[in-house]
């Protein structure tokens, strides 16, 4: 008889638990937390903006996220895949109180009157999470 050791499990990744819209709003904290700000405009859109500039170096430490950015950069994401078509944008606040309930972002700060949160999972986690959804952060990612 085969007893059961650490090795024989399997172990369910984050990717296999989370609903599609979760996946996403995940994803989008991820790069919003490793992208500055002022290269959103050029990763995320089509639109050429005409500037030739070298693009900058990610910041030396971890910025909480604005809510409004984390909102466009998962809108952004939803229209770059066809998977996207069943996370309803209507559902982005759902979907990210839930991810701070399972502590995979959390809820930081309110300045100015905007809410701020910081992405508590690492680019492993992360990396399997957008591949399920067809999404592959490194492209984001400089």
């Amino acid at each position: 008889m085969e007893t059961l050791s650490e090795s024989n499990w399997i172990r369910p990744t984050l990717a296999d638990g989370l609903p599609q819209i979760f996946k996403y709003i995940l994803t989008a904290a991820y790069l919003c937390q490793n992208i500055l700000p002022t290269d959103d405009k050029r990763i995320f859109t089509s639109q050429k903006t005409g500037q030739r500039r070298k693009p900058t170096k990610r910041p030396l430490s971890i910025r909480p996220i604005p809510l409004e950015r984390l909102a466009v950069v998962f809108v952004a994401l939803v229209h770059q895949t066809e998977e996207g078509e069943g996370a309803k944008e209507g559902d982005f606040h759902t979907g990210l109180s839930g991810l701070v309930r399972l502590g995979l972002v959390s809820a930081i700060s309110k300045r100015n009157g905007t809410r701020r949160f910081l992405c508590r999972v690492c680019r492993e986690e992360v990396d399997s999470v957008a591949l399920s959804v067809n999404l592959d952060p490194s492209h984001y990612l400089l």
